[in-house]
């Protein structure tokens, strides 16, 4: 086993770091001291990922309030997909945007620009009655959950190593533990508006953008020194991933906005674009020669397009059934959720393999789709410990280098926007209908369900001979 020393990390306590251009300064390095303004900046970090992490899930659609208005929505802007496809490519090019920027602005701007954006971006998406606040809303949302989760990822990479892993961690756990909480919500929401997102009262809205807010000036205040060096051989698992994902947002976009292709093309089209997606990504991966960057971005790509959805669908069908879900079931998945991220942060190497069985078994267990809450909670709660343990196991492998936590952060928040995306369209050419009933949201849950069993026992078996041919070899570089 390659002892977790001697990788290369975010930040160690040396001062400098020597990299092709010159020497740097290294993130976590106290060279110049350390200020109360910059102390109080640290100790607050993780709290601020979090909550960053937290509004950027709520700012994206919501897959339990568009099922069952799916027509209402389609009578307002019969382009609607369309607009979801383009929300989801300006979260991934913002997200984009700001990973990239990170290494040298820091994540102040895209968390404040994201942050301003979730304000006007929730409002709007709350209460929809016309085809033109859909078009702006979808947009703007967009735009926030790509600047909140490219920025609280971003954070880590102007912190010393102590309060770079716990940033990381804390922006892992709203990735899986959000989604029983945000779909309880829409279930149990009186109102019979139309909406695409569960909007906080701005009792609570207003407090946590304000923090993010003041964390992202301060940030830009005092200029921490930032991770600036770069990691020869990812430059083509950049370009391949770029063109992955963006190219999916972009079809699903042109597929949306053009409601009048027969539904005998439509079909097809969206079957054989979710089918190229899965190659393309495997073919990046395969093409990676940085084994523990490709193990890392393996498990995030995995759990982040499935969880999400599945939660969403599942719950739907549970709380529609005998019995209502109460708020206990709901908060029980969270806390599994966040007790799979802390053990797979913890042991990443040791649980990356297991939390991917764990996840299959999970969902294996769920394929019922049971109508009683608790029945469900048996069944998901396995889902959420496997599904956010792998998450975490990916996330903390990437902490190795910042280039490696950029890429495969990136490939988390893109992961969780097309799956998203797709869930309602590639459910509807399977099945055959929409999930707006119980039943056929039952049906798409069953479907989504067998392919993440498929899928995640697939990844269980490739992470087990990476992780064989890790331990047999060198450590990298």
């Amino acid at each position: 086993m390659v002892d977790p020393a001697s990788k290369p990390s975010l930040a160690r306590n040396s001062a400098t770091r020597v990299v092709a251009a010159g020497t740097v300064p290294a993130v976590g390095s106290d060279a110049r001291g350390v200020t109360p303004a910059e102390t109080a900046r640290r100790w607050l970090a993780p709290l601020v990922a979090f909550l960053a992490s937290s509004l950027g899930t709520a700012c994206t659609v919501s897959l339990v309030d568009a099922r069952v208005r799916l027509d209402l929505l389609s009578a307002v802007d019969a382009r609607f997909v369309g607009w979801v496809g383009l929300d989801a490519l300006i979260c991934m090019a913002t997200a984009l945007v700001g990973l990239a920027g990170a290494r040298r602005v820091g994540a102040g701007p895209p968390l404040a620009l994201g942050a301003a954006a979730s304000v006007f971006g929730l409002a709007l998406g709350a209460s929809i009655t016309e085809d033109t606040q859909l078009a702006l809303a979808l947009p703007v949302l967009g735009l926030a959950a790509g600047g909140l989760l490219a920025g609280g990822l971003g954070m880590a990479l102007e912190l010393p190593w102590r309060w770079a892993r716990l940033t990381v961690v804390a922006w892992a756990i709203p990735l899986t533990a959000a989604w029983p909480l945000l779909a309880w919500s829409a279930l149990h929401h009186p109102s019979q508006q139309l909406r695409l997102t569960a909007h906080p009262t701005i009792w609570l809205l207003a407090p946590v953008a304000l923090l993010i807010v003041v964390w992202s000036m301060a940030s830009m205040l005092l200029e921490p020194d930032l991770a600036q060096w770069g990691r020869p051989g990812l430059e083509n698992a950049w370009s391949g991933l770029i063109l992955v994902v963006l190219g999916a947002a972009l079809v699903a976009m042109l597929l949306g906005f053009a409601p009048e292709i027969s539904l005998i093309w439509r079909r097809p089209l969206i079957l054989g674009t979710a089918v190229l997606v899965v190659l393309c990504w495997s073919a990046v991966l395969a093409g990676m020669a940085d084994r523990w960057v490709k193990l890392a971005l393996l498990c995030v790509g995995t759990v982040a397009a499935a969880i999400p959805a599945l939660v969403q669908l599942t719950l739907a069908v549970s709380d529609a059934g005998s019995s209502r879900a109460g708020l206990a079931p709901v908060v029980v998945m969270a806390g599994a959720a966040v007790a799979g991220a802390g053990a797979g942060w913890r042991w990443p190497e040791k649980l990356a393999v297991p939390a991917l069985l764990l996840t299959a078994t999970g969902a294996a267990a769920a394929w019922v789709v049971p109508d009683q809450p608790w029945w469900l909670t048996a069944a998901g709660a396995p889902l959420l410990v496997g599904g956010a343990a792998t998450l975490a196991c990916g996330l903390a492998v990437a902490m190795h280098h910042p280039a490696a936590l950029r890429l495969v952060g990136f490939g988390a928040i893109s992961a969780l926007s097309l799956g998203l995306v797709f869930a309602i369209p590639v459910g509807w050419a399977l099945t055959g209908s929409a999930p707006v009933s119980t039943d056929a949201t039952r049906a798409v849950g069953r479907v989504f369900l067998g392919i993440t069993v498929a899928a995640t026992v697939l990844a269980a078996a490739y992470a087990s001979i990476l992780l064989g041919r890790l331990r047999s070899g060198p450590p990298p570089p």
